[in-house]
C-alpha cells in the first residue's frame, strides 16, 4: 500500500506539472521555494524521529517531487519569482524549526508543522477563487489517506502524515467550496436576468 500511495502522490505531481507547462496554471516560484525548504526540513526531521522506514516514503518523495518541479519551473521560466514578506517569514520559521532539531528533534517536528500549515494559506485562497485543480488535489489527498492508514508507532510518526492530509484535504475542500460559491452566484445572476 505504501508503494501505491507513493505512485499516486507522484502521479499528482506529474499532472500538476503538465497543467503548469500547458499554461492552465501559473504557480508562484517564491511559494514553491518555501514549500521545498519546508518539505526538505520535515523530511530530515522525520528521518531523525520516525521509527521504521515505511513512514519516510512520503516525506522524501514529497521533497523530491517538489525539487524536481521547482527545477522545471526555473528552467522553463514559468510562473513569477518573488518572495513576499510572508514567504520570508515562513522561511525564517522553517530555519528556526530546523535549528531546534540540534537540541530536540521531537520538538522540532512540532515546530516545523507551523510553517507547513501557514504556507498553505495562499493556495487556499487560490483554491476558493478556482485557481487550483480538483483532480490533482483529490489524487494527493487519496495518496495521503492511504499513507495515513499505513502509519503506526509513536506520536512523532503521526504528526507529519496527519498535517499533510489535513493540508491537502483542506485545499480540496476549498476548491469545492469555491466552485459551489461561484455556481450559486452565477445562478442568482441568471435568475435576476430573467
Amino acid at each position: 500500500m505504501a508503494i501505491f500511495s507513493a505512485i499516486l502522490f507522484s502521479l499528482g505531481f506529474l499532472i500538476y506539472a503538465l497543467q503548469t507547462f500547458g499554461g492552465s496554471s501559473s504557480p508562484n516560484f517564491g511559494s514553491w521555494i518555501v514549500w521545498a525548504c519546508i518539505s526538505a526540513s520535515n523530511a530530515l526531521i522525520c528521518f531523525l524521529v520516525m521509527s521504521g522506514s515505511e513512514g519516510l516514503l512520503i516525506p522524501f518523495l514529497d521533497t523530491t517531487c517538489i525539487l524536481l518541479f521547482l527545477g522545471a519551473l526555473w528552467r522553463s521560466k514559468k510562473g513569477k519569482c518573488e518572495l513576499t514578506a510572508y514567504d520570508k517569514l515562513l522561511l525564517l520559521m522553517t530555519f528556526g524549526g530546523l535549528t531546534s532539531a540540534f537540541f530536540d528533534p521531537r520538538f522540532s517536528t512540532f515546530l516545523l508543522q507551523v510553517p507547513l500549515l501557514l504556507a498553505v494559506w495562499p493556495t487556499l485562497k487560490g483554491a476558493i477563487l478556482g485557481e487550483e485543480n480538483y483532480l490533482v488535489w483529490t489524487i494527493w489527498t487519496l495518496a495521503l489517506v492511504i499513507n495515513l492508514s499505513q502509519t503506526q508507532g509513536s506520536f512523532e510518526n503521526w504528526i507529519y502524515p496527519v498535517t499533510m492530509f489535513l493540508l491537502h484535504a483542506g485545499v480540496l475542500s476549498a476548491i469545492f467550496y469555491g466552485a459551489v460559491g461561484r455556481m450559486v452566484v452565477s445562478k442568482s445572476r441568471f435568475l435576476k436576468l430573467r
